[in-house]
């Protein structure tokens, strides 16, 4: 971290306790943090690229790769740069505990205190902020899923078939009996359930589980997002001759840290820090680096 955003930083963390109470400092997560020289972030184990395990130490713990967990690390390194002076000989480090989370335990982990930040590709919806304060979003996306070319109906034109119009998620209204499997807790289910009610919905635990149901036509589609299925298609292109991607047309969706409800300097810390990441660009060039699909 450079000088002058060290600098930003100590600032930024005097006009906090000047600005707030003093148990509010003692009570925030900042505290605890700087208290244990630790930092709990949740991340999900297979959601390239946001995070993905890429091996595990000599102590059989995962390792982890992937956008959010660049910004899990700059973001630890924001902290040592509030808490530490720039002539202080022993430099106070923070390390980082991965907790791997699903949606279906997003707000658990978050309530009982067992992740300081939320990662792990989190979006938000009106149940989750009844429970979690979040972040200012930091990717926008569409909801997406990948549907098997095999249920879709098609038109016979003299020796040639041809596919009616299906473009986007919303199109598959136009289908009976189908089935969609979405990962158990998303905010998926809800929106499926309102926007295509014909449909069955099948909950999975995990990304794997969901695709493996997809190949195994146990399910129709796979709901998820276009950042992760982007990433996928890209790996494997060989995919399109199976499947059709259709995202969700103008409806946009945003992911964003979740954080404990009521404490305000952790989340004007996250926020600020958020700010720095994006406006010097090297949000995008994680993304870049990870995201080998359009994004």
């Amino acid at each position: 971290m450079s000088s002058f955003n060290r600098t930003i930083s100590t600032l930024l963390f005097l006009l906090l306790m000047i600005t707030l109470p003093m148990n509010s400092i003692q009570d925030s997560v900042l505290n605890t943090v700087v208290k244990t020289n630790t930092i709990r972030i949740g991340v999900s184990e297979n959601y390239p690229p946001l995070s993905f395990t890429i091996g595990k130490d000599e102590n059989g713990i995962p390792e982890y790769g992937g956008v959010e967990i660049e910004m899990a690390k700059s973001f630890t390194t924001f902290l040592e740069g509030i808490i530490n002076e720039d002539d202080t000989a022993q430099k106070q480090k923070i390390s980082i505990t991965w907790v791997q989370v699903q949606p279906s335990n997003y707000i658990k982990k978050v309530k009982s205190h067992q992740v300081d930040l939320l990662m792990g590709g989190v979006s938000r919806n009106s149940k989750r902020s009844q429970k979690m304060w979040f972040s200012e979003p930091y990717f926008i996306f569409t909801p997406a899923v990948l549907f098997d070319r095999n249920k879709l109906p098609q038109s016979k034109y003299g020796e040639f078939f041809e596919e009616k119009t299906y473009r986007t998620l919303w199109d598959l209204k136009k289908l009976n009996n189908i089935k969609l499997a979405v990962k158990e807790g998303s905010v998926y289910k809800e929106l499926i359930q309102n926007e295509l009610p014909n449909v069955v919905i099948v909950d999975v635990q995990t990304n794997k589980i969901g695709l493996n149901k997809l190949k195994a036509r146990e399910v129709d589609g796979f709901v998820h997002d276009s950042i992760f299925y982007d990433t996928l298609m890209h790996q494997k292109p060989g995919l399109y001759g199976s499947y059709i991607l259709l995202k969700g047309g103008t409806r946009k969706e945003v992911l964003c840290i979740g954080l404990p409800m009521g404490d305000t300097i952790w989340l004007q810390t996250v926020n600020s820090w958020l700010v720095e990441v994006k406006r010097t660009g090297q949000l995008q060039k994680w993304i870049k680096k990870y995201a080998k699909g359009k994004l």
